[in-house]
């Protein structure tokens, strides 16, 4: 679930308002702060909106950061109409110029987050299968289960057709090694959980930074 804050829905709500610069020109808005990811240059001749104006700004930013947590989060476009229909109250006509361009700039804002960090591999999927072994030639009990397991990672690369190389990370482990696995995992995204909200003492979070 993209967890969104109560500032970001206020200020998308400037787009509920009835100046005529958004309701008339919301798709150069969005082309605007979407070629900001570019560092395109703005077409100022059909520039109507004043770039100065605070309310626009605010929700230039709040639009871009929306759209990078939905894609983060792996969200599809409907998963975005719902929210700006059901948690931001925005009018259907407007909610879908804004779906449009969500379709429109999915991928490269997918992309553009690979490319932050360190371009370690993304997980974006895992395939298992249980295999059961009951006898062989050099055993004559059973072990109990082995467990197949395959990573689908993702890696930004610009030689690549679609700017993602794929790979599989294939391991087995019987049941004893996923539980631990299982346990090292949820020790690690409860630790992060706790950095994240401030929840260690400084020196610990610093440690952990490093």
């Amino acid at each position: 679930m993209v967890q969104i804050s109560k500032q970001i829905v206020e200020n998308l709500s400037i787009l509920n308002g009835d100046e005529a610069p958004l309701n008339s020109n919301l798709e150069e808005l969005l082309k605007n702060s979407f070629n900001c990811l570019k560092n395109a240059t703005q077409d100022v001749g059909k520039a109507p909106l004043e770039s100065n104006n605070i309310q626009i700004k605010r929700l230039q930013s709040s639009l871009l950061y929306v759209f990078s947590e939905f894609v983060r989060h792996g969200k599809t476009a409907e998963d975005l109409t719902e929210f700006l229909t059901n948690q931001c109250s925005i009018e259907a006509g407007k909610v879908a110029i804004l779906k449009d361009y969500y379709e429109k700039w999915e991928k490269f804002i997918r992309l553009e987050l690979l490319c932050v960090g360190n371009h370690l591999p993304h997980i974006t999927d895992i395939k298992w299968k249980i295999d059961h072994i009951v006898k062989t030639n050099s055993l004559n009990q059973p072990e109990g289960p082995l467990f197949r397991i395959s990573l689908k990672t993702n890696t930004h690369n610009s030689d690549c057709r679609d700017g993602l190389h794929a790979e599989n990370v294939d391991f087995t482990c019987n049941t004893q090694e996923l539980q631990n696995l299982v346990h090292k995992l949820k020790d690690a995204v409860n630790h992060c959980q706790k950095v994240a909200s401030g929840h260690l003492p400084v020196e610990i979070r610093d440690e952990c930074m490093n």
